[in-house]
C-alpha cells in the first residue's frame, strides 16, 4: 500500500521573483539574498549571524512600474542550516516566519506573487 505524504506548508512558496529583502541586524538594514518567499515567511542565504527563535525587523522591497513598494514586518528565525556549497564563505540558509505583518501588506505581496509560478527553482 503506497504511503501518502501530507503537504505541511500553509502557504505557496515562490523562488524566482525580483523581491529584495533587507533584515535589520546591529541597528541597520542589510541586504540579504532571498531564496524564496511566501505569505508566511521567507528564506535567505547569508553570512550574517542570526539567532534561532529571535525576532528581526524585515524590509520587503517589491518592484513596481513607477518605483517600489516597501513593506515592513517582524520575522522570527525559524530554521538555520549550513550552505554546504558555500561553507568557505560562511554562508547559511536562514528561514524566517512572519510574526507581525499588516493584512494589507499580505495582500500586496499576494497580488505581486500571483503573476509568478509557484516553486520555480532558485537560480
Amino acid at each position: 500500500m503506497p504511503v501518502q505524504l501530507e503537504e505541511r506548508r500553509q502557504f505557496k512558496r515562490y523562488s524566482a521573483v525580483p523581491i529584495k529583502i533587507y533584515l535589520k541586524r546591529d541597528g541597520e538594514f542589510r541586504f540579504t539574498e532571498m531564496l524564496d518567499i511566501s505569505l508566511g515567511g521567507l528564506q535567505v542565504r547569508t553570512n550574517i549571524d542570526f539567532n534561532i527563535y529571535e525576532n528581526y525587523e524585515c524590509q520587503v522591497e517589491i518592484p513596481l512600474k513607477d518605483g517600489k513598494d516597501i513593506i515592513y514586518a517582524k520575522a522570527m528565525v525559524w530554521r538555520i542550516e549550513p550552505d554546504e556549497s558555500n561553507m568557505k564563505l560562511g554562508k547559511r540558509f536562514v528561514a524566517f516566519r512572519f510574526i507581525e505583518i499588516h493584512e494589507y501588506d499580505k495582500v500586496v505581496i499576494a497580488e505581486f506573487l500571483s503573476s509568478f509560478d509557484e516553486d520555480v527553482p532558485y537560480t
